[in-house]
């Protein structure tokens, strides 16, 4: 999987390279949203508490651009994510970005 996001962030800046005179730009970003020690994992029936990082977790974004158009695909390492959720996250993101 990760030798896939790494071709295809090399095809992105590749084609956003080419893309400039043609009016095209691409931009990637990847934050560690790997919660803290302490943290109360949830999902399980007993509390359960953060101790150690076997694999931290990110939110990838890739964004597109033709300057008129605006394209966003967002990928979030979690369990879970309710419509509530993703509602609130999309309202912020739009709020935030004007997108």
């Amino acid at each position: 999987m990760q030798t896939k996001f790494i071709l295809l962030g090399l095809s992105l800046l590749l084609c956003a390279a080419s893309g400039e005179a043609f009016g095209l730009s691409a931009g990637y970003s990847r934050v560690d949203i790997t919660p803290g020690y302490g943290t109360e994992i949830p999902g399980y029936f007993v509390h359960r508490y953060v101790k150690g990082v076997r694999d931290p977790l990110s939110v990838v974004t890739l964004a597109f651009s033709d300057g008129v158009r605006t394209a966003v695909v967002q990928q979030v390492d979690t369990s879970t994510l309710t419509p509530a959720a993703a509602e609130i996250l999309l309202s912020r993101v739009a709020k935030s970005t004007g997108l």
